[in-house]
């Protein structure tokens, strides 16, 4: 009997040591993102001229050609990339993976749920915090299928973070096809909310170019 009674009080006391350490862990990294996105500035400024409304995304008090919708594209683009660092340039370049809780937001901190592909994602992927404001990064690819809602709210959430840059550039979103029948990630992803239609070899078999 008391063999089985220190048996459980060795559980107990080694439950309550990994429940400190992950407690610790969590604490810390929830104040290493909270440091991270500190770095991010205020929501972009609204700006009149011509009794047309813009966003001041670069926060100099002025509209900026590539501020102003009214300019050609390359104007635009060509005043964007003489004001980006090099950095911000490098992140323009990749496109990562991204991931996101089930209620939509960031993926920063260890996720509280059984879902397996966060917790990968978690494990392999660096943070949102991580890619969007230290590695400046602006095309992603988003994996994991949730509701129409949830997939808008995180759009929204990491836009919002884009807009709190030094320059306000908006972030690209890409994903595998979600319109197939079948559940493959890293080819296509099924999304219950989206219609269904056949996969690519399946609208090539209907040889109807149209």
């Amino acid at each position: 009997m008391r063999i089985i009674v220190k048996i459980l009080w060795s559980i107990t006391a080694l439950f309550l040591i990994l429940i400190l350490i992950g407690g610790g862990f969590y604490f810390f990294e929830a104040k290493k993102i909270k440091t991270v996105y500190s770095q991010l500035g205020e929501k972009a400024p609204v700006l009149k001229a011509d009794n047309l409304t813009f966003r001041d995304l670069n926060k100099n008090g002025k509209l900026d050609i590539y501020e102003d919708n009214r300019n050609s594209t390359k104007e635009r683009v060509e005043d964007l990339l003489s004001q980006m660092t090099l950095e911000e340039k490098a992140g323009t370049m990749f496109i990562s993976m991204i991931g996101m809780t089930q209620k939509g937001g960031h993926l920063d901190l260890p996720p509280l749920s059984f879902d397996p592909l966060n917790i990968v994602f978690y494990t392999i992927l660096s943070s949102n915090a991580e890619m969007l404001v230290n590695k400046k990064m602006t095309h992603f690819n988003i994996i994991n299928s949730y509701s129409p809602d949830v997939l808008a709210k995180f759009n929204n959430t990491v836009q919002e973070k884009a807009e709190r840059s030094r320059l306000g550039i908006p972030i690209t979103i890409a994903t595998d096809p979600r319109h197939g029948k079948k559940n493959n990630p890293g080819a296509a992803i099924y999304t219950p909310s989206f219609s269904q239609w056949p996969s690519g070899l399946g609208l090539a078999a209907t040889r109807d170019t149209t």
